[in-house]
């Protein structure tokens, strides 16, 4: 995960979550680590939605979201954004 605009500091919290394609309810999440990896296993070969939801106290809650395609027995490696300042211009 690429985090811009901004950091984790303490008290942060960054959660990720999967979302099977057309439908509304998660079906598995994972905390996201210091290093912003994470890991959510057993998930069966299909098409689901990632979203990463970042807190950060003082600030505001931030969410990316980013379609991922699952293939049965391989690990998929996904690079997401998550923009702690989405209104910024670089």
């Amino acid at each position: 995960m690429i985090l811009v605009n901004g950091a984790t500091t303490p008290g942060s919290s960054l959660a990720a979550q999967l979302t099977r394609a057309g439908e509304s309810a998660p079906l598995r999440a994972a905390q996201v680590d210091a290093r912003g990896h994470f890991a959510i296993e057993g998930m069966p070969a299909g098409t689901y939605w990632l979203q990463i939801h970042g807190y950060t106290p003082g600030g505001r809650n931030q969410s990316a979201r980013q379609q991922v395609n699952v293939v049965d027995g391989i690990v998929t490696e996904v690079t997401i954004t998550l923009d702690f300042n989405p209104g910024s211009k670089p």
